[in-house]
């Protein structure tokens, strides 16, 4: 099984794990302007742990991809709040 670790991410095939509280988590990174480069950081790891892995070219250049496409939003956009 193939499995990244940090002191606060574990990510395992299908499954992320987020070892503190997610939301107090998922809100500092909006509140600090880095949730897609944080997304994006992370798809990269991911990447390069494969590297060396079994795994297709297709799927390679999905997270290459999309970790640029991350990378576009984090330049352009800023999550903010919806007010119903």
């Amino acid at each position: 099984m193939i499995m990244l670790s940090s002191p606060y991410y574990t990510i395992r095939p299908k499954y992320w794990f987020v070892n503190d509280k997610p939301r107090d988590n998922l809100l500092f990174h909006i509140e600090k302007d880095d949730y897609f480069g944080t997304l994006a950081t992370v798809l990269s790891l991911a990447r390069e742990e494969l590297a060396g892995k079994k795994i297709s070219e297709w799927q390679t250049a999905m997270l290459e991809k999309e970790t640029g496409n991350l990378m576009y939003l984090q330049k352009k956009y800023k999550i903010v709040p919806k007010h119903d």
